[in-house]
């Protein structure tokens, strides 16, 4: 498969080449595994793009959505009008930095950029749930900033993320002339110290979260693992903080080496002393309603829905679709809310473990 970033760098990895500059190399040539949720996103970033909502789900359909609307909101905050002659709309084209206008050192991808003269302005959609840093400190972005500055002879550029999961739903940074001068040397400084060989790895939860080197890194194995080692009959509150950090990244690495020891074996290799047992079958159906014509004339109504779940997420998305789009979501939703409270029970969740601190 060809790789289109050409085994450099992209914007997608500046924070954790900041974070630990070894992990550019160690990557390199390792396998890619792209989970269902990455690939969720991919869907979504197509349909925005495109505005070909085919193939989507209620359910992404309403992201891609919901994105759509946001970036007006970011479109009109830095005011942009992207229905201007002035402006040029650049979707999905990859960018690259180079070093004294020659060598290329670096890429990257915005999802959007909008040119409207010496202005121009960035957006990357986020899909998914886990928080991103927001823009003024999001090391994507400022990457981002600095190569549409580059390619494109302006000199501000506004970023913005748009990630409709979390609330409020996007945020904003803006770059004039002497921060994007400044974000530059930041960032050769970032690709310079990960093209060295001899770069120290520097192992953490953030770093290693999507690192491809995560079954073969020494560093982050031995962080991990060492988590085994601690003694569990003095667990003071002081060590407690340091020893989460280490179970976080030592989850991600167990399921890296696993994920890593299945890819052999799927692909006709073998691992000494383990085996891929019979994976069966799972039955679903195409839809209750399907279910119900099949077997109504015999198991009463009642009966029937008893033995159905309710998945709220479906109700929600099916609630949306039957009421007046004049109204907000949040308002359809609250309204939802109260024909639901009668008839829901509500219980405690239990707590498995803690969380971080949000800064």
């Amino acid at each position: 498969m060809l790789d289109e970033r050409q085994g450099l760098p992209s914007a997608s990895e500046t924070e954790r080449l900041a974070l630990c500059p070894a992990s550019f190399l160690r990557a390199k040539n390792q396998p890619d595994t792209s989970s269902e949720i990455a690939q969720t996103g991919t869907r979504i970033h197509e349909a925005v793009e495109t505005g070909n909502r085919d193939g989507l789900t209620p359910s992404e359909e309403r992201l891609a959505d919901e994105c759509t609307q946001l970036a007006l909101i970011v479109h009109e905050e830095c005011e942009f009008d992207p229905r201007a002659e002035s402006t040029e709309t650049i979707k999905e084209v990859r960018l690259w930095l180079h070093s004294f206008g020659v060598e290329r050192i670096m890429s990257g991808k915005p999802d959007l950029v909008v040119i409207d003269g010496d202005r121009a302005l960035v957006i990357d959609y986020k899909t998914g749930y886990l928080e991103t840093l927001e823009a003024s400190q999001n090391l994507q972005l400022r990457s981002l900033a600095v190569m549409v500055a580059a390619n494109h002879d302006v000199d501000e550029v506004s970023v913005a993320i748009v990630q409709p999961n979390i609330k409020p739903g996007y945020s904003i940074a803006r770059y004039d002339e002497v921060d994007l001068e400044t974000a530059e040397r930041q960032l050769i400084k970032i690709i310079n110290d990960a093209n060295d060989e001899n770069a120290l790895a520097n192992p953490g939860e953030k770093q290693c979260r999507y690192c491809k080197a995560k079954p073969v890194c020494k560093e982050a194995q031995e962080a991990s693992f060492s988590v085994i080692e601690a003694d569990t009959t003095t667990l003071d509150v002081v060590r407690l903080p340091a020893l989460l950090e280490k179970c976080d990244l030592a989850d991600r690495v167990i399921k890296a080496i696993r994920d890593a020891a299945l890819g052999i074996v799927r692909s006709g290799g073998t691992v000494d002393g383990w085996e891929m047992p019979e994976a069966g079958q799972s039955r679903s159906f195409v839809s209750t309603h399907a279910v119900f014509n099949a077997l109504g004339d015999v198991i009463p109504r009642e009966a029937f829905a008893n033995a159905c779940d309710v998945k709220l997420n479906k109700l929600e998305a099916a609630w949306l679709d039957a009421t007046d789009e004049n109204e907000t979501k949040k308002e359809r939703l609250a309204t939802l809310r109260v024909f639901l409270d009668p008839v829901s029970v509500y219980k405690d969740k239990t707590v498995r473990k803690l969380r971080r601190v949000k800064p």
